[in-house]
């Protein structure tokens, strides 16, 4: 996949990859630091992408945890001065066994990230802007999948200026 960078009228095209990185790290400082959010779902059962199946020491992964996935494109926009404002959309997707933890989770993704704006280490966070949900149960399993999409805003300040 690719984001979309506008510079002046030529739109130029990047690697979402090097944008997306920008907000799986965001996500992970937030959740680091969201108490009532790390004590559902401590960070390290927070995972960018598909999450591993076994743990380091080869255990299945236990429930609850949530992957991090980036959903769409990336619009990239660099000011007049040189920063790049961001948009993409998030997904946060909840596994679990019981129902009532998987939306007791979701509510704290909200309540963390929902209409918020924020310094981070590396930028600052404009807006985040609830979207889609989706709740499904694997029939198979029992494993509820609560998926929760946000819209995030942000701007990076360095090592974010293009050449």
């Amino acid at each position: 996949m690719f984001a979309v960078a506008r510079m002046g009228m030529a739109p130029f095209i990047f690697p979402t990859s090097d944008f997306r990185l920008l907000t799986s790290d965001l996500c992970h400082e937030q959740w680091a630091g969201n108490r009532p959010l790390a004590a559902l779902v401590p960070p390290e059962r927070l995972f960018t992408g598909l999450p591993p199946i076994r743990d380091a020491a080869q255990r299945p992964i236990g429930f609850p945890y949530v992957s991090l996935t980036a959903e769409g494109e990336s619009f990239v926009t660099r000011t007049s001065s040189g920063m790049l404002l961001t948009i993409e959309r998030i997904r946060f997707s909840i596994y679990t066994r019981d129902y009532d933890e998987g939306r007791q989770i979701a509510q704290a993704i909200s309540d963390c990230f929902n209409r918020r704006d924020f310094a981070w280490s590396r930028g600052r966070v404009l807006d985040i802007r609830p979207g889609d949900r989706l709740e499904t149960e694997d029939p198979e399993d029992g494993v509820w999948r609560i998926a929760r999409d946000f819209q995030f805003r942000f701007s990076t300040i360095s090592g974010s200026r293009l050449s």
